[in-house]
């Protein structure tokens, strides 16, 4: 069942249809509107159309830097993964 929720964004409220799990959406809807705040709070001069470059911006930075790091942690993964592997074929050798 689809999840409904409300974002908040710069003073108007946008009711939203997720086909994802509540609390995934609802952790997203957070995240939207914190990193919105944040960047309205950072540059309160802004218009709203270039606020909300900046903003998608800042999101999609997060994205990529998570994504960085989640490749980072697979691959150290594999490699703690083949040394133990190596280590346990070794000692049944013996």
């Amino acid at each position: 069942m689809p999840a409904t929720l409300t974002l908040n964004v710069l003073g108007r409220t946008y009711d939203l249809r997720a086909d994802d799990p509540e609390d995934d959406a609802a952790e997203v809807v957070r995240y939207v509107e914190e990193v919105i705040s944040e960047t309205e709070r950072e540059h309160p001069d802004l218009n709203p159309q270039k606020l909300m470059v900046l903003a998608a911006l800042r999101m999609g930075r997060d994205y990529v830097r998570e994504r960085k790091h989640n490749a980072l942690l697979r691959n150290g993964l594999k490699d703690s993964s083949r040394r133990m592997a190596d280590r346990i074929d070794a000692l049944l050798e013996e």
